[in-house]
C-alpha cells in the first residue's frame, strides 16, 4: 500500500541522510517516524509481514466465494433440471390425456 511504501522509504533515507545540516534536520525527523536505526528494518518486517497476512487473507476470502459460488451455480443447475423435469412429465401427462380425450370422441 502507499504507506507502507512511504515508511519503507522514509526509513531507507533516514539510514542513508548526508551528514550536512540538512541531513540531520531530515535525520531527526525521520528518526521519529522510524524510531531511529535499527527498529526501523524491525518496522519494515512487520510491515512486510503484515502485508504478506493481508494478501493471504484476501486470497483465502476469494478462494471461499469461489467455493461458495460454484455451489451456488450447482444448486441453480440442479433446480433447473428438476424444473425441466417437472416440465417434461406435464407435457406428457398433457399429451396422454389429449390422446384419452381424442380416443373418447
Amino acid at each position: 500500500s502507499f504507506s507502507y511504501a512511504l515508511q519503507k522509504t522514509r526509513c531507507a533515507l533516514y539510514t542513508a541522510a548526508p551528514a550536512t545540516e540538512e541531513g540531520q534536520i531530515f535525520s531527526t525527523y525521520t528518526k521519529v517516524v522510524c524510531d531511529v536505526g535499527p527498529s526501523c528494518e524491525a518496522q519494515i518486517a512487520a510491515l512486510e509481514v503484515q502485508h504478506t497476512a493481508t494478501l493471504e487473507n484476501s486470497a483465502n476470502e476469494a478462494a471461499d466465494l469461489q467455493v461458495q459460488h460454484a455451489a451456488a451455480l450447482a444448486e441453480r443447475d440442479t433446480q433447473i433440471a428438476s424444473m425441466e423435469q417437472l416440465l417434461s412429465a406435464a407435457k406428457a401427462d398433457a399429451a396422454s390425456k389429449e390422446a384419452e380425450h381424442a380416443n373418447q370422441l
